[in-house]
């Protein structure tokens, strides 16, 4: 998060994170949601993409919506591993 955060500012793109759908239920997760969508934020682009692993095509629509996305709030893609 903090890379994330710092890449935006030195950037001046706001960052999507791309990772898996359990994440979502992390405490990182529900951080991520909570400031998404607190009252009066004016960023138009989803800081968090999820995708289930265990159905790896889900992948190639997640990067449908990012380019949909990108289209019209230019922004940049973190792609988070496990590793």
């Amino acid at each position: 998060m903090v890379f994330t955060d710092l890449y935006a500012r030195w950037s001046g793109l706001p960052v999507t994170t791309l990772t898996r759908q359990k994440r979502r239920e992390s405490w990182m997760g529900r951080l991520t949601e909570f400031l998404w969508n607190y009252p009066g934020r004016t960023e138009g682009v989803n800081p968090q993409r999820l995708f289930d692993r265990d159905q790896p095509s889900s992948f190639f629509d997640v990067m449908v919506r990012y380019k949909a996305g990108q289209a019209a709030h230019p922004h940049s893609l973190h792609l988070h591993v496990e590793g």
